[in-house]
């Protein structure tokens, strides 16, 4: 006896039409939008002390 597949396994796409929509232009648009929004953060630490501003806390 064969098994048939359930109804949910017949209308998944299968996996290189699921991950293709990460190689599309507006969606690499993005990526490269949101690294590039990240980048700057982990520099803080490093100009901030070059400005002049220290942990003191001032009252």
């Amino acid at each position: 006896m064969s098994q048939k597949p359930s109804v949910s396994q017949e209308l998944l796409p299968p996996w290189g039409a699921t991950l293709r929509v990460y190689l599309e232009p507006a969606t690499l648009r993005m990526l490269f939008l949101g690294f590039s929004a990240g980048l700057p953060l982990p520099l803080v630490p490093l100009a901030v002390p070059r400005a002049g501003f220290t942990r003191r806390h001032h009252v």
